[in-house]
């Protein structure tokens, strides 16, 4: 299972559509507390989280995510490139700056699950 969080809905059910259609299970979330919560009860194989959210900030979502679930890879994703170099350094695998190409994502997705 793949989690994508995002707080634009749009963003999200694109993203999670595009996973989908590719042969991918993904699951879409608000902020990362909720998608941390669902983590804890359920496996999974990739985060995807946006970087500038309410509720919780993506670096705060790849922190937690870091320390409870290393073995799980993550990608940041932002329309501000400038946070991107920090969700790297934090630990997130990969970094793509919005708007996110569908060939990209599916890329980076690849690389870190095949």
């Amino acid at each position: 299972m793949i989690l994508v969080v995002d707080d634009n809905s749009s963003l999200r059910n694109v993203l999670l559509a595009v996973l989908e259609d590719a042969g991918h299970k993904a699951l879409g979330f608000l902020n990362g507390k909720v998608a941390l919560a669902y983590a804890r009860q359920h496996p999974i194989a990739l985060l995807i989280t946006d970087l500038v959210m309410p509720e919780q900030e993506g670096i705060e979502t790849i922190r937690h995510f870091v320390r409870e679930f290393p073995h799980i890879p993550i990608i940041a994703i932002s329309g501000n490139p400038d946070y991107l170099p920090a969700a790297k350094h934090l630990g997130a695998a990969i970094a793509l700056a919005k708007p996110i190409g569908n060939a990209d994502l599916l890329e980076a997705v690849q690389t870190l699950i095949a």
